[in-house]
């Protein structure tokens, strides 16, 4: 399934593909921090690829709180999380808002165990800013968890 374009009708299974393309990213960004001990200009801008400029530098801080803590929950070979649509809350061609599980066994050691429900919302990508790069037509630009948010709100509406 192509999640380089926004299709007509958003469903489930396409969202879903979506997540695995920005786990996917995510789980390298984590491959080329783990094999270096430091915080690499690759990870930093596979986390570019995936959020929006104004969450990337916050999922860049938690980057650097797992360097800080001597990468001690990451696993030595880290694989993907897996985030999974339990809930589509809103979707459009501009603004996705779901609730999710995200198994994050593959890349952490001491990982709750699935399911890990937290909530996250993605914007659609204008073709022109589309960079060589960016895997999906989406960015993250809501995720409760690393926005450290109880309160959850549809940031679409």
């Amino acid at each position: 399934m192509s999640t380089s374009v926004v299709p007509p009708v958003i469903t489930v299974a396409y969202v879903d593909a979506v997540f695995a393309k920005l786990d996917a990213v995510y789980g390298n960004a984590l491959r080329s921090m783990a094999a270096s001990r430091l915080v690499t200009q690759g990870a930093i801008g596979d986390v570019y690829a995936i959020f929006t400029q104004r969450l990337a530098p916050t999922a860049i801080q938690a980057l650097g709180s797992l360097k800080a803590s001597n990468f001690r929950n990451l696993r030595a070979d880290p694989g993907d999380q897996h985030t999974h649509v339990d809930k589509l809350l809103f979707a459009s061609n501009r603004c996705i808002f779901a609730r999710v599980t995200v198994d994050y066994s593959g890349v952490d050691v001491h990982a709750p165990p699935p399911p890990f429900a937290q909530y996250e919302a993605l914007t659609s990508r204008e073709p022109i800013n589309v960079r060589e790069g960016d895997p999906t037509a989406w960015a993250i630009f809501y995720d409760n968890v690393l926005l450290k948010r109880q309160d959850v709100r549809d940031p679409c509406g």
